[in-house]
């Protein structure tokens, strides 16, 4: 594989890297602090950084404290207290960390060194893998955290992550096991990657009305409910003003 090849399929697939950071960090701050344009800055710092230390400079040290940096970073983007912040953050690194480690071992690749360059890992399909089983692993997580909740999530709905996950990689591999141009197949990697992230935005945003419509319904049956209290304990004050009147 060429240079320009390895750090194009590397740099598209790590943009449902990212989308999955963002969804894992959510699960951990509930209440931003900045605006939606300085968040999405400190994603991009994120992204360059990491990207920038494991493909110019490859020491596993170097990366693991820019990732770390990075997450710090995007952490202030919401309201927590530091100490609230901090584990927050280590369990966000582990969780990605654990992952890409996995799939690293199960794809070939052998740490040498943290602290030196290591050899360059350029199984395709170890990083297009790595990214949608990270991105699986964290929809779990986000999923189990409804559930411990109270809210259901539909069989329907794993099946769906199954699915696309697994449509994704085995698109993505045929792209790059075929005679296509590479800038034509990242492009592409990177659209369907682009495509998945819209998806579950929209089913985010589709969840999201759908429970607003539910509370107002709740709302709506108990104000029936306590309206039709009201005109029962008026009429009860009523008949007996109306019997010690007669009285």
């Amino acid at each position: 594989m060429s240079t320009l090849s390895y750090y194009l399929i590397y740099l598209s697939s790590g943009l449902i890297g990212i989308y999955s950071t963002y969804r894992l960090i959510n699960i951990f701050f509930k209440e931003k602090k900045t605006r939606v344009a300085i968040e999405l800055y400190s994603y991009i710092i994120h992204y360059a950084l990491t990207n920038f230390l494991f493909l110019k400079i490859n020491i596993p040290i170097l990366t693991m404290i820019g990732n770390i940096t990075g997450l710090i970073i995007i952490s202030y983007n919401y309201k927590a207290s530091n100490k609230n912040r901090f584990v927050a953050i280590l369990l966000v690194y582990l969780v990605l960390i654990t992952v890409e480690t996995i799939i690293a071992l199960l794809t070939g690749y052998v740490l040498l060194s943290v602290f030196t360059p290591n050899p360059e890992y350029t199984s395709t399909f170890g990083y297009v893998l790595n990214k949608l089983v990270g991105f699986f692993a964290v929809l779990s997580i986000e999923n189990y955290s409804h559930i411990k909740k109270g809210s259901q999530i539909a069989t329907s709905y794993w099946f769906s992550i199954l699915a696309i996950s697994l449509s994704s990689l085995y698109i993505i591999v045929s792209l790059v096991s075929s005679k296509m141009d590479i800038i034509q197949v990242s492009i592409i990697i990177s659209l369907l990657f682009i495509m998945v992230m819209v998806i579950f935005y929209i089913y985010d945003g589709l969840k999201a009305s759908a429970e607003i419509q539910i509370e107002n319904a709740v709302l709506e049956q108990e104000k029936k409910y306590y309206m039709k209290q009201f005109d029962l304990m008026k009429s009860s004050v009523d008949i007996t003003r109306s019997l010690k009147h007669d009285i």
